[in-house]
């Protein structure tokens, strides 16, 4: 396990030989090629990838789960969720109005059929 703060460029197998925390401790590895990108280990041996960022003074974290989310897919992620926080979008909010809209959506089309089938029958 690296020492603790140390920066390491994160790799498949790195992740894969992770050690467990001591126990009752969690251990992060922060990544050096993705500022605020880590995998953290439980002393059970979970593993998870994260990211921290700061956002209108807000610190916000992201995870996501190992090994059901690869390395690829989180940095991947991170790296988009870290280009919004630069230009100040919270991902968080912005998904929660994505899914507000879809749902006025869903609701006025279930409306205008129900007023369709009315009409008709």
């Amino acid at each position: 396990m690296p020492k603790r703060n140390t920066r390491v460029v994160i790799t498949d197998m790195l992740v894969r030989h992770l050690k467990p925390a001591a126990s009752g401790k969690r251990a992060e590895v922060w990544d050096a090629a993705l500022p605020g990108f880590g995998v953290r280990i439980t002393d059970r041996g979970a593993k998870s990838f994260f990211l921290r960022v700061r956002i209108n003074n807000d610190h916000l974290r992201f995870s996501w789960p190992y090994p059901s989310t690869s390395l690829g897919a989180a940095r991947k992620e991170a790296s988009l969720v870290a280009e919004e926080a630069e230009r100040g979008i919270n991902p968080k909010v912005r998904k929660a109005e994505e899914q507000e809209v879809d749902q006025r959506q869903r609701e006025a089309t279930r409306r205008r059929l129900e007023d369709t089938v009315k009409s008709l029958g």
